[in-house]
């Protein structure tokens, strides 16, 4: 009894997480984004995962293309990081990723669908990408996430991208 309790509680929790990102699934273009003037950002009609628009980066001439929001974490806390990923003629010595870091870039992690520091390249369909990490990594709470072309050629595109915390696991006696 005390485990269907207790099972039915974890489930509840898991599927009322709350998603940190706002628009990530760029229903409302790029409201709540930032980016650089530089940066080469366009919302896409018609190849999403979620209609009604993913965005799509083109890196410029030194390989680079980002975009972010600025978040709040909570210190020594579990995340589930999710996202979509799309590559269009990436090629180079990176590519396609999704990051969290610090907003100094110090401390930094870079997701690709296979994961860790595994960055999209060729011509793909919908990658989706799912991770865990510990906000303790960075050391801060304030952090920077993000869509990003890095030390590459071509483009990609976005789609359905959350943060939710993970709730702790309930200790037994």
């Amino acid at each position: 009894m005390k485990m269907t309790i207790l099972c039915a509680l974890l489930a509840a929790g898991c599927a009322n997480a709350e998603n940190l990102v706002m628009n990530g699934n760029f229903s409302d273009g790029l409201k709540n984004w930032q980016a650089p003037k530089w940066s080469q950002n366009v919302l896409e009609n018609t190849d999403t995962v979620t209609p009604p628009h993913a965005v799509m980066m083109k890196a410029n001439q030194s390989g680079e293309a980002f975009l972010f929001q600025t978040l709040k974490l909570k210190p020594d806390t579990e995340y589930r990081l999710k996202f979509y990923i799309r590559a269009k003629g990436m090629k180079g010595e990176r590519g396609a990723c999704v990051y969290v870091a610090t907003p100094d870039w110090k401390k930094a992690l870079h997701y690709g669908p296979e994961g860790l520091w595994e960055y999209l390249k060729g011509d793909t369909d919908w990658c989706k990408g799912e991770f865990q990490f510990n906000s303790k990594y960075f050391q801060a709470t304030t952090v920077n996430l993000g869509a990003m072309l890095t030390k590459c050629e071509g483009s990609a595109l976005f789609d359905n991208i959350s943060l939710e915390e993970i709730p702790a696991k309930t200790k037994q006696k």
